[in-house]
């Protein structure tokens, strides 16, 4: 199918691979438990590795992703919400993986260097991505100019160098087990001004991309500015109750209630 010159993938063919990521997604946040079961008790590994609250939130978040993709298939906030699921999962599970590869000779498992870099480095878009290109995207799917889209541009940038530079770091795989190497180690100093670099460039644009969509709220008018706001309300509640010692599972539901206010604000 095309649209202007351009190849367009039909609604149908959209849900179809929501379904498959989603299937994808919920099949490592099914595993993660069982690769990541008793790992504190093996030499040499820091933490634990079975973040039952984090699985849970994300298996939320991949069903709300659903229901906005199947209804708004080129939406890309669907998209976005299902990626940042699939990088939480994909984080949790390869962190787990990696330590178990590396930490227990006899489990045999493959690629556990490679597991492990991403497994401490994909947390990095993960947490740039809803303070960024989903804010500057939400909440039909357009960058309001050219200037939000060079935003998202740089953002982006910033997310591959960041997490290339941390998963890449001999320092950071061995928080995890003191035995680790990543599958390649960058000289310390490049590594570390990358990462450093790369993170100041994040904050930028997340400040920015926040005070756009303030901005964006006191001008708009009804029903975008309710949509804005609904979302702005609920993500500044998690954030007022990050510093406060909640109970874990009052944090998650506040997760959880950011991308159904998304999901509202959307449909």
């Amino acid at each position: 199918m095309k649209r202007d010159g351009r190849a367009v993938i039909s609604p149908r063919t959209a849900r179809f691979v929501a379904l498959a990521v989603a299937a994808l997604v919920l099949a490592e946040i099914a595993a993660t438990p069982f690769v990541g079961a008793g790992l504190s008790r093996l030499p040499g590994v820091h933490g634990t590795y079975v973040p039952v609250g984090d699985l849970i939130v994300d298996g939320c978040i991949v069903a709300i992703a659903l229901v906005v993709i199947w209804a708004r298939p080129r939406n890309p906030i669907g998209w976005l919400m299902l990626a940042f699921a699939a990088l939480g999962a994909t984080q949790n599970f390869t962190e787990a993986y990696g330590v178990r590869a590396l930490a227990d000779p006899q489990a045999q498992l493959p690629l556990g260097p490679l597991a492990l870099s991403l497994g401490t480095s994909l947390w990095i878009p993960a947490a740039a991505l809803p303070a960024t290109l989903l804010l500057n995207l939400y909440p039909d799917g357009q960058v309001a100019s050219r200037f939000w889209a060079w935003v998202n541009w740089v953002t982006v940038g910033a997310m591959v160098v960041a997490t290339v530079a941390t998963g890449t770091q001999l320092a950071v795989v061995r928080e995890d087990f003191s035995g680790a190497h990543p599958v390649v180690t960058l000289p310390s100093q490049v590594g570390t001004a990358a990462a450093a670099a790369s993170a100041v460039v994040l904050l930028l644009c997340a400040v920015v991309s926040i005070g756009g969509a303030i901005w964006r709220t006191w001008r708009a008018q009804a029903p975008q500015r309710q949509q804005l706001l609904l979302l702005l309300v609920t993500a500044a509640i998690v954030i007022l109750l990050t510093p406060l010692n909640v109970p874990g599972w009052v944090y998650d539901i506040g997760l959880v209630a950011v991308p159904v206010a998304v999901a509202v604000g959307v449909l």
